[in-house]
Formats: structure tokens, sequence, C-alpha cells
């Protein structure tokens, strides 16, 4: 800040002897000479330096927000419309209300089964029970005994009426954003990649239009203004607030 007022002030100073050149030679009618040349040139500079509005950065804040504004001119909009934001997304289970799911889950004894893992936790024992409920023909001993995924839907039947203390509901994979958003497609894929043990299956970007909010529309357009890129790059849904003034067609695929 202290350098910065010492610009200003030695930049008026300049100008000042700008004016007063220019007095001399008026008054006195002399042609300039090469110091005057180079003060008027210099005060005018000076002048526009003095009056020019600057947000004072260190070098490293400057460089950041150069590329953060290159990367959101550049980036592809996954065919929505301007301004977006991305989140991480990823195949969770919900439970399916009509019973009717892709996968199928035993609770019991504050315990998480598939149907295959509840017939083997305790040894085939309720396995067995069943076999013999549905007649089975030479049911083998509990250690032989192997999982029938032919007879699937009947023992869930069996487990939903005869065996005790048990709940039994099925699932579906459904695509869940996580409400952690970025207007920047490598920051979501980088927190993809460091993070994938907390996602579900088949992590993935997932990108929303930002509808109707003005403030981040004037956010994004001013952050993207600071460092425009060449029209050959940007992104067509950027290219009208990058270059406001000009036509712009799209580009033949």
């Amino acid at each position: 800040m202290k350098n910065e007022m010492f610009l200003k002030k030695l930049n008026i100073a300049i100008f000042i002897i700008c004016l007063l050149g220019a007095l001399r030679i008026f008054l006195l009618d002399e042609y300039l000479e090469p110091l005057y040349m180079y003060c008027v040139l210099m005060g005018i500079t000076g002048l526009r330096i003095v009056f020019k509005k600057t947000i004072p950065l260190s070098k490293k804040d400057y460089q950041v927000l150069m590329e953060l504004s290159k990367e959101l001119q550049t980036q592809t909009n996954n065919y929505q419309a301007y301004p977006y934001f991305w989140e991480p997304s990823s195949y969770k289970t919900v439970v399916n209300i009509h019973g009717e799911g892709e996968l199928t889950e035993v609770y019991h004894d504050c315990e998480t089964y598939d149907l295959k893992e509840f017939a083997e936790s305790d040894e085939f024992e309720n396995y067995r029970k069943f076999l013999e409920y549905e007649d089975t023909e030479n049911i083998p001993e509990n250690n032989d005994i192997l999982y029938d995924p032919d007879l699937e839907s009947e023992w869930q039947d069996y487990i939903d009426s005869e065996i005790d203390d048990t709940d039994i509901w099925t699932l579906d994979w459904e695509d869940q954003q996580d409400h952690n958003p970025s207007l920047f497609l490598s920051d979501v894929e980088l927190h993809i990649k460091q993070n994938t043990h907390h996602l579900g299956r088949k992590p993935h970007t997932y990108s929303r239009t930002i509808g109707r909010m003005n403030k981040m529309y004037d956010l994004v357009q001013i952050l993207m203004r600071l460092n425009p890129q060449s029209k050959e790059i940007v992104n067509h849904e950027a290219l009208r607030f990058v270059y406001p003034n000009k036509k712009h067609t799209k580009k033949k695929r």
C-alpha cells in the first residue's frame, strides 16, 4: 500500500510538471524541449494511473484469478444453460416402497444380509428348515447344503412369514448427487478421485444450471472477463458473456 501511494504521488508530480511545461510554451511561444515532451507523455500516463481503479493483489492471488477465469470460459457446460455448476454423483441404494426393487436385504439381530448371506449366517440351519418346508427331496447335511438361486423367491417368502425378528425390504440403485458443488469441473473430478471411498457405485460428475441467481450471474461474468480468452476456445454458452457486445454463431459440429 505504501508503494502504491508513493507511485500515485509521483505520477501527480509528473503531471504538474507537464502542466508547467505547457504553460511555458503558451506564454513564451517556445518549442518543446525533449524533456518537456517526455514530461507531457509521462504526465498523461501518470494521470491515467492515478484515476484508474485498482485492487491490490499478491502475485499468487493474481495468477490464481487468471487461471480460474480461463477455466470458467473454456470448460465444457455439459449441455447446461449458463451459468452452471458441478457436483459429485454416484449410484446409491434407495428403498422401493412397492417391494419390487432390484436388490433384497434382510435385517436380523442388528445385521443386514442379502438372501444368500442370510442363508449362510447360521450354518444353513434356517435354510435347511426352509428346504424341508418346501418338501425338497434328498436334503444333504448342513455342511453340504448349497444355496439355490432358483428358490430365491420362495426363500424370501419363507423368511418373511416363518422366521421371527426379521425385516425384509427391496432396494433400487439410484443416481444421487452429493450436495458439494463447485463452479469448476476439475474441482469435482479431483474430489471424486480423492474421496471415492465416501461415494457410491460408479462415481461421476454431474452438472446443473444456476437458475435465476442474479448475484451469481454477476460474479461469474466478472470473473470470466478478468482474463478474456480467444473466441476460438471459449465455450459457446460463455462466449456471449465474455464478449457481450458482439454477435456469435454456433460452431458447426
